[in-house]
């Protein structure tokens, strides 16, 4: 096993390498902070559209394997094809992640595999961008099968069906379902930065990441994140990556505590909680909407033929779910005031709007 953090297993470095005075600018300040156990980098970045920034290739591996010689931090590549691991065998580079969108591809993800020698790792492999845990077990079975040393599991999220605050959803079900089926045999990492998406929320992630007690964070760090070639809004600076790990709060159980099944049960409680309220601040982008199209047609906000019809659709179905009838009554009751509340500012707004047009 890699060496550990208060925090876990500690993996940190730019999105992508960029020159051979960032590499060792990141390298000596995660050395010398000395919590980082790996310095990763990107060397060859699968970009969603063509045009954009594909990594520097294998110039970067040089850069990387200088870092590790010369600095001492033990480096981690993202791989997506054999040829990629053979290249990185030249210059020593002996760690590796799989990117989400290569774990969806079990031809791929068994082509890296066959390339991979028992001396390699440990490797790190990324969830699918969909939400599919046999495929990503599938993923680490098949690199697991070709090593010696460990495979670990790193949740990035995944491409969200709706909009959200972050970059990813979270789905931090995929981890617990991970956890409750091989419990403490595999480490299990998170990627705030992917989550997050934006600097401002990578901490929270990291922290979410701690409380539902994952064994450790991949944290994108940058001398200069707002110069970065790729994937700039999300990466810290050494000086602020450092205050984050300052600031979190280690799990209150341990890193390898034998699982609780009630902490598991609130942790889905907290998940379908977030995902509540994420459906309700979609809810109400609509309503304002509404309120602008009501607004511009002169349509009174509150229809009570269309709200009668909606209690009782609601009552049949919640009923049908489980759920007391009364509870339902006042749920929909609330959430319909909060609708009327948000069209009648709405449409002060759009008056006062109207007003000055007119002045």
């Amino acid at each position: 096993m890699a060496n550990t953090s208060a925090l876990g297993l500690l993996v940190a470095g730019p999105c992508s390498a960029e020159s051979e005075e960032q590499i060792f600018t990141v390298a000596q300040a995660l050395k010398n902070d000395g919590r980082v156990a790996f310095l990763r980098a990107g060397v060859w970045k699968p970009r969603t559209r063509p045009g954009q920034f594909e990594g520097v290739g294998e110039k970067a591996l040089q850069w990387l394997a200088k870092a590790k010689e010369q600095v001492g931090l033990p480096v981690c590549i993202e791989v997506a094809r054999r040829e990629h691991v053979e290249l990185a065998h030249q210059y020593g580079i002996r760690s590796f992640w799989i990117g989400a969108r290569t774990t969806s591809d079990p031809f791929a993800v068994q082509e890296i595999a066959e390339a991979l020698e028992k001396e390699d790792g440990p490797v790190f492999v990324k969830n699918p961008i969909s939400p599919d845990l046999e495929l990503w077990v599938g993923a680490m079975e098949r690199i697991a099968a070709h090593l010696q040393k460990e495979v670990i599991a790193v949740l990035r999220g995944c491409y969200p069906t709706r909009k959200i605050t972050y970059r990813n959803a979270p789905e931090w079900e995929l981890a617990l379902r991970l956890r409750s089926r091989f419990g403490n045999a595999l480490r299990i990492l998170c990627d705030p930065s992917h989550i997050a998406g934006r600097q401002q929320y990578v901490a929270e992630v990291a922290q979410q990441a701690l409380d539902y007690n994952l064994d450790g964070l991949m944290v994108e760090v940058h001398p200069t994140p707002q110069c970065a070639l790729s994937d700039a809004q999300q990466q810290l600076t050494p000086a602020d990556f450092f205050l984050l790990l300052d600031a979190l709060r280690p799990s209150i159980r341990g890193l390898h505590e034998p699982n609780c099944q009630l902490e598991n049960y609130r942790l889905q409680i907290d998940q379908i909680d977030a995902r509540i309220l994420d459906l309700l601040g979609e809810r109400a982008r609509v309503v304002r909407s509404i309120g602008e199209w009501k607004f511009q047609r002169g349509v009174q906000a509150f229809h009570e033929e269309r709200w009668r019809e909606l209690l009782k659709h609601h009552l049949r179905y919640g009923v049908r779910e489980g759920l007391d009838s009364h509870f339902i009554r006042q749920l929909c009751e609330l959430v319909h005031t909060e609708s009327l509340r948000i069209q009648a500012k709405q449409a002060e707004q759009l008056r006062k709007k109207q007003d000055k047009e007119d002045v």
